[in-house]
């Protein structure tokens, strides 16, 4: 590693580095994780990485620079530190109610006292209901239904078609045990009717299924209303129009009426069919990216013309021998 690439690496990044690998144990995941002052590479964290493990001299200066970091600074880095696999499970345990909001603050509170040789120093409740929130966006945090706790997968949550199935054998089983410990062998079809258990486990059925049916039928009026707000109809194909196919970004929607278009970022001196910029920040777009093309076969093909032209132009770069 290169004296310039070490003067880089500030006290305050080593310092999150150390920390950030000792909570996960994977310097790809630190690498992914962590913000540091300027961006490093992958190599870089690694090279640091072994370097403060295994170089005396740049251990003893790294170690006296982080010793004089104020402690405000280091307060704050161990904070916001990456959580690990022991806090993440513990977040876990505060599971997710359909019907209610987020837990309070003093939920929160409370997992942080009882666990405070767990969790890592200066954390406090905001960050645990922060990450717990971001747990919660990538479907890490189970779901609680009818006091029965129902573990998502990662791509998606349980549909309405699951928590109806969890219901129905949740009743299916407490009959189960009733009629085995109270009707005697009697009849099962007759004891039913009278017994007050499933009585009521029958009608909180009916109120579950009813509000599953009223969600499941709500879903097409907001669907309707999100294609409304994007600016997406149904008219877009319609015989009146020759559209091909639309482009649909998260603030735009673009139309293709050719066979054939481009797309990249607009200038004075370049105009193209889809302006990527109008997306958001776009400076690593080239003014001519690629182009979009129908084939007689009904497939559409992207071409990334930007990375065709760097390659011809590095082919007809002379070649300089030693």
């Amino acid at each position: 590693m290169a004296m310039r690439e070490l003067g880089r690496w500030k006290p305050a990044d080593d310092l999150a580095l150390i920390l950030a690998v000792q909570q996960v144990n994977d310097l790809f995941a630190v690498y992914k994780g962590v913000k540091f002052s300027c961006k490093f590479s992958l190599q870089e964290v690694e090279d640091r990485w072994y370097a403060l493990l295994y170089c005396a001299p740049i251990q003893r200066v790294a170690m006296a620079a982080m010793r004089q970091l104020a402690p405000d600074i280091v307060a704050q880095i161990h904070a916001n530190t990456l959580f690990s696999k022991d806090e993440e499970d513990l977040l876990k345990t505060i599971s997710v109610t359909p019907g209610r909001g987020p837990p309070d603050p003093e939920t929160f509170t409370e997992l942080l006292d009882k666990n405070r040789n767990t969790f890592m120093p200066y954390r406090t409740e905001k960050h645990l209901k922060s990450h717990w929130m971001l747990m919660r966006y990538y479907n890490l945090i189970p779901v609680v239904v009818n006091g029965r706790i129902i573990q998502p997968r990662r791509e998606e949550l349980p549909t309405f078609s699951e928590v109806e199935e969890v219901v129905d054998t949740d009743i299916l089983n407490t009959l189960t045990e009733n009629i085995a410990t109270n009707f005697d062998g009697q009849t099962v079809a007759s004891k039913l009717k009278e017994d007050p258990v499933h009585q009521e486990l029958m009608i909180n059925a009916r109120r579950v299924k009813r509000e599953i049916r009223k969600l499941e039928n709500e879903i097409p009026k907001w669907q309707a209303l999100v294609d409304s707000l994007r600016s997406t109809s149904q008219s877009d194909f319609d015989d009146s129009n020759s559209n091909l196919a639309v482009l649909r970004g998260r603030h735009m929607r673009y139309l293709m009426i050719l066979k054939q278009i481009t797309f990249g970022r607009c200038t004075k001196s370049s105009i193209v069919d889809v302006d990527l910029s109008l997306e958001g920040p776009a400076k690593k777009i080239s003014r001519r990216q690629g182009m979009i093309e129908l084939q007689p076969n009904g497939e559409f093909i992207i071409v990334n013309t930007d990375l065709i032209a760097k390659i011809k132009q590095a082919a007809s770069e002379p070649q300089i021998k030693n």
